[in-house]
């Protein structure tokens, strides 16, 4: 069964270039988010179909992990399921664009899918002070964005909740609030990791 390898991080931290980075230096396959490919996404930015967007995407990054645990080397995953549940999906709870019961519904679908598929063996966070996340976040002008530039705080203190409750052997934290898009530092740091055997 192919390794997991998942990159988090706030929005504008750098998730989806770190994710091609890593991809070319290692040769595994990068499956991403494809934002403009959901059908969903373009309603729930103006807060409709929030629901069946989250629990879209949910599926869509089950599907990518089953894909991935497929090859033999495995594969890098931009996101991913806990990043899309453990951040986006909790920020719009707390936005009140998921009802009670809307979150409840993907708590629910995230709890079975990870039963019955292993978590990721690594998670790369990329850490990046709120400010320059946010000078990011408005150079990337996506034409459809969920997520509000003055959500980032929101977001870093659901990713620090999360991270807390995983097991930090299983973490990379990578500074990336510098403007060196080879990330060659932070790869090398990578590569470190991912050449210690598996416990």
């Amino acid at each position: 069964m192919g390794r997991l390898i998942t990159i988090t991080g706030v929005s504008g931290a750098g998730k989806t270039t770190f994710a091609q980075r890593l991809g070319e230096i290692t040769g595994l396959p990068v499956f991403a988010e494809q934002h403009n490919e959901r059908p969903f996404h373009a309603n729930a930015a103006n807060g409709v179909s929030v629901l069946a967007n989250q629990i879209d995407y949910l599926m869509y990054r089950s599907e990518q992990e089953r894909d991935i645990r497929r090859l033999e080397k495995g594969g890098i995953i931009d996101g991913g399921m806990e990043t899309d549940y453990h951040i986006f999906s909790k920020l719009f709870h707390q936005r009140e664009l998921l009802s009670q019961p809307e979150f409840d519904l993907c708590t629910r679908f995230f709890t079975l899918i990870r039963s019955l598929l292993p978590p990721p063996e690594i998670i790369i966070c990329l850490l990046i002070p709120i400010d320059v996340a946010a000078h990011r976040y408005q150079l990337r002008n996506r034409k459809v964005e969920i997520a509000r530039m003055d959500d980032l705080q929101l977001q870093q203190s659901l990713l620090d909740c999360w991270l807390g409750n995983e097991e930090v052997n299983r973490i990379i934290r990578i500074d990336a609030s510098t403007d060196d898009i080879l990330y060659s530092s932070a790869i090398e740091q990578v590569m470190d990791s991912l050449d210690q055997p598996d416990e």
